[in-house]
């Protein structure tokens, strides 16, 4: 049997290994008795945060040490998520009451905690701070289905009012940021975000639905196959009066490829952002291009969003590009109805300005 001293010294050191918190369960195993956990909490010495769970009295306690405490009252299966999971990444401030997932059909009575509750077995953990907690793909979805939920009960609540600003705009400009923050971060990579937000839509779970749309805005979900792409950026390169002189150029001593030359000295580069997703690729697209500029090409850069939904955007950067060069461009008659052409392009009919003396690319 271990000495007073002994034993205070194995309860300090599980108070140091857990956020301050103690269960009744866990004080018994260390060798104290439950008459002698008992005195301490009637004495003031140890203060309750949930049933059977305690932290020593004395400063107030931290949000870690409160969602300890939450979890050890939940049982070995709880787990922290939604915003404690998201401030135990460091990707936002701490809930005001700790919040907890547990699985069907627990239902821990916790104090002043939120526990939300899920079907099946819990299969993006980790542990965080010596917690378990979801990952952070989970934290995002979770997180991404409360600001839905809070959107349609500020819609109806607005809608009640008769008008005014939505109370969950704030939501889901956060949820915004939080997708933000984790790709910055290099917390989890463009491709697992977008494989786990597609399995809990297959799996019919709330968030995807608000996710979707900030994926796809920053190009990580829609795009084209590069060859469907590759089609589609020729054909309206065709159509504006830049008909590529080559496409898939090897430069740099055949070291690169560039998608599409326009001039002698002026390239195209359309990213299908899903294909170049991860942070590794794209440094390596960076380098890839400097290289290329350093070669004295102009470098004109793009992206399938562009192509595919803002295609007269990328007409005048063109035209713009052109100019800065001093090079001829198309000069573009009168606009007709499309023909079938990408949205938001016109089915103008185009000749070419003659090219003056200096010009280093050819009519075609």
């Amino acid at each position: 049997m271990a000495g007073k001293n002994e034993l205070e010294r194995r309860v300090q050191v599980h108070l140091a290994r857990h956020h301050g918190v103690i269960s009744l369960d866990q004080a018994v195993d260390l060798g104290l008795s439950a008459r002698q956990v008992r005195r301490r909490v009637a004495s003031g010495v140890w203060v309750p945060l949930q049933r059977r769970v305690y932290t020593p009295a004395g400063a107030e306690p931290s949000w870690a040490t409160r969602l300890a405490a939450a979890l050890c009252a939940a049982g070995p299966e709880a787990v922290a998520s939604h915003a404690s999971a998201a401030a135990l990444w460091d990707l936002g401030p701490a809930p005001p009451r700790p919040q907890v997932t547990v699985p069907y059909p627990l239902d821990p009575r916790l104090r002043e905690a939120e526990v939300h509750r899920r079907r099946g077995p819990a299969r993006r953990t980790a542990r965080r701070r010596r917690l378990p907690v979801t990952d952070p793909v989970q934290t995002v979805i979770d997180l991404a289905a409360a600001a839905a939920v809070a959107a349609r009960a500020g819609t109806e609540a607005r809608a009640g009012a008769g008008g005014g600003t939505p109370p969950a705009a704030a939501s889901l400009d956060a949820l915004d940021h939080l997708v933000d923050l984790v790709l910055a971060r290099r917390l989890v990579g463009a491709t697992e975000l977008i494989r786990g937000v597609e399995r809990a839509r297959r799996r019919g779970r709330a968030g995807p639905s608000a996710l979707r749309p900030l994926l796809a805005r920053r190009g990580l979900t829609d795009a084209p196959h590069p060859s469907v792409l590759e089609s589609r950026t020729r054909r309206l390169l065709v159509e504006w009066g830049y008909p590529p002189l080559a496409a898939e150029v090897p430069v740099v001593g055949g070291r690169y490829r560039i998608d599409f030359l326009l001039a002698p000295t002026v390239a195209l580069e359309v990213d299908g952002f899903a294909y170049h997703a991860s942070p590794r690729a794209r440094s390596a697209d960076l380098g890839r291009r400097n290289r290329i500029r350093a070669e004295g090409i102009h470098l004109i850069e793009s992206d399938w969003i562009t192509v595919c939904h803002q295609p007269g955007r990328l007409r005048d950067e063109l035209d713009a590009a052109f100019d800065l060069l001093r090079l001829p461009r198309p000069q573009r008659g009168p606009v007709t109805p499309p023909q079938g052409g990408a949205t938001g392009t016109t089915g103008a009919h185009r000749t070419m300005v003659p090219d003056p003396p200096q010009a280093g690319r050819s009519p075609s």
